[in-house]
């Protein structure tokens, strides 16, 4: 796997578009000071995926932008690309050429590609992991580097040796991995919480459960009970309403006669209504005649008693 171009667009002092052919052995970029040798440097670092605008000399990451000048207006887009010969399948891609870019604008849009197809930060990084290319690998060196490599403190060298040696891969996977494991414990602990709300939810049901069963199993023996009670009053009326087609049935058989027997006696009734009607008249008239013997005998008494003092 070997660097072939290198394309700048708008990115810091390379308003045009720019592109570095790459030959084999060693490329080398001369110029005087100010001309832009750095901002190469910086535009490798920024398309492998630097995020710290301090370490590319700025303060924010829209300053990678062409800020214009006395004779250039202001460029709105950013656009650098990395162009790599993959014959030997350095990078894990079924392409014998690569091109990783990078686009950012002033809106803060930041977009990453590999061979022109939009991809991720992340995508991107795991793409090139174990290539010794990226923000932390030996592959841009510079000043601060170099003093690490000669410092004294053997942890600044190791580190330097351990992105050389390719470590970087399994350390970020490492961390990927830890970071796997804290997400999957949270999410662990979230789901046992899910679980026990669950639970109680499912004994919470399950009272319910029990509850509607007992009122269903108890509305059953209230339609059997009210069935049963139904049953009973239907055959109490059935046999009142038996007794009373007998007792009809006697009834009217005994009716004729009785009927005969209320005409006798109302025979009977007027008779003894007429004889009555009789006997108070003769009454009556026996009434008369005592009273008027009676008021005949007093005149007569009373004339009588005056015949003695007579003269």
């Amino acid at each position: 796997m070997r660097l072939r171009r290198l394309e700048l667009s708008g990115f810091k002092s390379f308003a045009d578009t720019v592109e570095f052919q790459i030959g084999d052995g060693v490329t080398a970029i001369i110029g005087p000071n100010g001309c832009g040798k750095s901002n190469v440097s910086d535009a490798v670092r920024w398309v492998l995926g630097e995020h710290n605008p301090r370490v590319l000399r700025g303060a924010r990451m829209e300053e990678v932008i062409f800020q214009g000048s006395s004779g250039r207006r202001a460029q709105n887009v950013a656009d650098v690309a990395l162009v790599f010969d993959n014959t030997d399948r350095g990078i894990d891609l079924d392409f014998a050429e690569v091109a990783l870019s990078r686009r950012v604008s002033r809106s803060g849009e930041s977009e990453y590609f590999i061979n022109q197809a939009p991809v991720t930060r992340r995508e991107l990084l795991a793409a090139i992991a174990g290539t010794g290319l990226g923000t932390d690998q030996g592959v841009v060196i510079e000043a601060r580097m170099v003093d690490a490599l000669l410092s004294d403190r053997p942890d600044d060298r190791r580190a330097l040796f351990e992105e050389a040696a390719g470590l970087g891969l399994y350390r970020e996977r490492k961390r990927s991995a830890e970071r796997r494991l804290e997400e999957t414990a949270t999410d662990l602990a979230q789901v046992e919480n899910l679980i026990a709300e669950v639970q109680t939810r499912v004994r919470s049901l399950a009272r319910q459960r029990r509850k509607a069963e007992r009122h269903v199993e108890l509305l059953a023996r209230r339609y059997q009970a009210v069935a049963a009670l139904a049953r009973a009053d239907a055959a109490a009326i059935d046999d009142a309403l038996g007794q009373i087609t007998a007792r009809r049935a006697v009834l009217g058989q005994e009716l004729p006669s009785a009927r005969t027997a209320l005409g006798e006696r109302d025979r009977e009734r007027h008779a003894a209504t007429e004889a009555r009607a009789g006997t108070e008249a003769r009454r009556t008239e026996v009434e008369r005649r005592v009273a008027e013997a009676c008021n005949g005998s007093w005149r007569h008494g009373r004339s009588w008693s005056r015949r003695p003092g007579t003269r």
